[in-house]
């Protein structure tokens, strides 16, 4: 009898050391599954801080990179080892004092102190902007909102202009406010901003003297104060030309005897061979370049054209704009020697879609042609047209390009 009451306490008692230990193990289990879950937020915070510092790091890294390639080009010996060419500031704090004094001279003392720009690198320049003190109004920034092509779409969105200086036609606002293109100091601080990113060609929006945007003025009345300014970073400027409604083979075969006739001897101008073999020559990027007829290109770019200009004092480096498979066969007929794909939204057009380059680098080294990707970092201009959001891409803090 004894010997079973034993057998029961002991029984009893290891239930009870079971039960405890599944107890305490289930206790252990929640707070490990409360704290874990309670810092959750904390973990994605620091999951978040991480991603930031690899991004800053990663973008330190590459803008060494790029200064580094910049510094080699250009042959000559890294800034610290070289002595500033305008002004007398050696000190920060003399150079912010400097800044505000005479900016101009601060500008340019800063490029000074720059290894030379990659004329690899080529920036899209715009001089469409005015402003009342300036220009005597406001000029761009108070662009139109453009209606959707499709009536009952475009009745969903906002009409009207921009007002500024608040309310401006931008998706960013100027961290000097809505500037004038024509103002000098803006002018030196644009390109003092490219040599910082070792841009070394601007690619300067244009039109013919007798030609304008619908919301702007004369482009080219600009043009010379913009070589003026660029040669003094040691920044090269390159022709965008604009399209008009006019454009045929007579009319651009008269815009390239002007540019050549006006600009043709300024050291500013860029130029580039196409070819090993061939002649440096300016460089002109046409845009919307098939919405002329193919027969007017062939007639103006072919050497047996009937207004060539192949050959010519006014031969230059003419780079057409491809937006479709399509525009290979003009740009090869029409003689063409490059093409460009402008747009910054990577899967927006044929051209602009980053896995279709490779190929597109194979075609245009068959043809003998330049191949021009070009990149942007984001796109949006939802202030400008407020239908075009599947267009938008972020910046991603500066990880797209």
């Amino acid at each position: 009898m004894q010997s079973f009451r034993r057998r029961v306490r002991r029984s009893f008692a290891r239930s009870v050391i079971v039960f405890a230990t599944i107890c305490l193990f289930a206790m252990f289990l929640y707070v490990f599954i409360d704290q874990n879950v309670n810092d959750r937020p904390n973990l994605e915070k620091l999951r978040a801080t991480r991603a930031k510092a690899l991004q800053r790091r990663f973008l330190r890294e590459a803008k060494n990179r790029i200064l580094a390639v910049a510094r080699n080009n250009s042959g000559l010996p890294s800034a610290e080892k070289r002595k500033p060419v305008v002004g007398k500031v050696n000190e920060e704090a003399d150079g912010e004092l400097h800044r505000e004094k005479n900016p101009v001279k601060y500008y340019l003392w800063k490029s000074s102190n720059l290894p030379l720009p990659n004329y690899n690198v080529h920036a899209f320049y715009y001089p469409w902007y005015g402003s009342p003190d300036v220009d005597g109004e406001y000029i761009h920034w108070n662009h139109p909102y453009m209606p959707h092509w499709n009536k009952d779409e475009a009745a969903k969105y906002r009409t009207g202009r921009h007002e500024p200086p608040d309310d401006i036609g931008s998706n960013f606002y100027p961290e000097i406010g809505p500037y004038s293109s024509r103002n000098e100091t803006v002018i030196h601080l644009h390109m003092y901003q490219m040599r910082l990113a070792s841009i070394g060609v601007a690619v300067v929006s244009w039109y013919p003297p007798d030609q304008q945007d619908d919301n702007g003025k004369s482009l080219d009345a600009v043009l010379p104060l913009i070589l003026r300014i660029a040669n003094q970073h040691r920044i090269q400027v390159a022709i965008h030309s604009e399209p008009y409604k006019t454009r045929s083979v007579e009319h651009m075969r008269s815009d390239v005897t002007y540019i050549i006739d006006e600009y043709g001897n300024h050291p500013a101008l860029y130029r580039f061979s196409a070819k090993p073999d061939s002649a440096s020559l300016p460089m002109i990027y046409v845009y919307d370049s098939y919405l002329t007829d193919t027969q007017d290109w062939i007639d103006l770019l072919q050497p047996n054209g009937k207004s060539t200009v192949r050959g010519t004092k006014y031969d230059c480096v003419f780079i057409s704009l491809l937006v479709t498979d399509k525009h290979k066969g003009l740009i090869e007929r029409a003689n063409f020697d490059g093409f460009y794909t402008y747009f910054a939204a990577n899967g927006f057009t044929y051209g602009s879609t980053h896995r279709n380059w490779p190929q597109l680098k194979e075609i245009a080294d068959k043809m003998g042609k330049v191949f021009v990707p070009s990149i942007g970092p984001g796109y949006v201009d939802t202030q400008v047209r407020p239908w075009n959001g599947q267009t938008t891409r972020d910046r991603q803090s500066g990880m797209y390009y």
